[in-house]
């Protein structure tokens, strides 16, 4: 059976709208965590983004050694994601989002083998919850995100003599300082928010490099997708355009060597395999 083609009507217009969908996206995000404590209004679970989380999903799950029904939600990612890709990635993701508005694009001298390394944190995790632990947990990038803001962000904010009233009455999440003592709380806290600091500080090496060598999360969605029922498609004619204008650091290398040699569909696979915004780029490489 053959795979449907994804074809886009329009680059800048699609382009257009995955900018809107990551802001709502990560607007509302921001609401949710900053709404932890009380109703949001919405009707929305506050940790929304946190059940639809496959990999906390499943890793929880085989921790809990129990069926957990708060991440009934993840069917929903992977359903999305065995149809269209990796949208998680290019379109919800906050942490994905606010990594790309910043820092270089395309490769800057990082090894493609370095790609692999996600996969081996991925499988390092898994490994750790059979064992029925979740201690590396903090390697996902929604946690690292959510407890980066909620112990090292909303703290300091809250200091400043301007922000700090403006901020009355939020609450992101239950201090650590509630189950232990205050020195090693905040010892918990900078360690779980390093994480989060060095996605920041990488991605002045290279734009998303978190996303494309490090996520755990999209190594996740990442072997999903190689069983999506629409993926992109490579076009014998005009394969060049994407080696200056790829947002996401595709192995354009490898992309175009197996082009030239008329090997089309190796060459999608790679795509498909090294990009996280393949749903971007459909207007600049074919």
């Amino acid at each position: 059976m053959h795979r449907r083609r994804l074809v886009l009507v329009s680059g800048t217009l699609w382009r257009r709208l995955r900018q809107l969908v990551q802001f709502v996206a990560l607007a509302l995000f921001g609401y949710l965590l900053a709404r932890a404590r009380g109703g949001n209004g919405f009707g929305l679970p506050l940790n929304i983004l946190s059940r639809l989380n496959p990999l906390l999903g499943v890793s929880a799950t085989v921790a809990s050694r129990t069926l957990i029904l708060t991440f009934l939600p993840i069917l929903l990612t992977i359903a999305v994601t065995l149809v269209v890709g990796r949208v998680w990635c290019g379109w919800i993701c906050p942490a994905g989002t606010i990594l790309d508005l910043y820092g270089p694009r395309g490769r800057r001298g990082v090894p493609l083998k370095l790609r692999q390394a996600k996969y081996y944190i991925l499988f390092t995790i898994l490994a750790m919850a059979v064992l029925g632990s979740l201690a590396f947990m903090y390697l996902d990038p929604i946690t690292a995100i959510i407890r980066g803001i909620a112990g090292v962000v909303y703290p300091a904010l809250a200091k400043v003599p301007v922000i700090g009233p403006a901020l009355k009455g939020l609450y992101l999440i239950p201090p650590i300082t509630g189950t232990a003592p205050a020195p090693k709380a905040a010892t918990i806290s900078w360690a779980i928010a390093a994480v989060f600091i060095v996605m920041l500080v990488l991605n002045l090496i290279e734009r998303r490099f978190w996303c494309r060598y490090l996520c755990p999360l999209g190594a996740t969605i990442g072997l999903l997708s190689r069983w999506a029922w629409l993926k992109r498609a490579v076009r014998k004619e005009g394969v060049q355009p994407c080696r200056l204008d790829c947002p996401a650091g595709t192995n354009v290398t490898g992309f175009l060597a197996l082009a030239s040699r008329g090997r089309y569909a190796q060459a999608s696979d790679l795509i498909r395999q090294t990009n996280p915004l393949t749903t971007v780029c459909g207007h600049v490489c074919p």
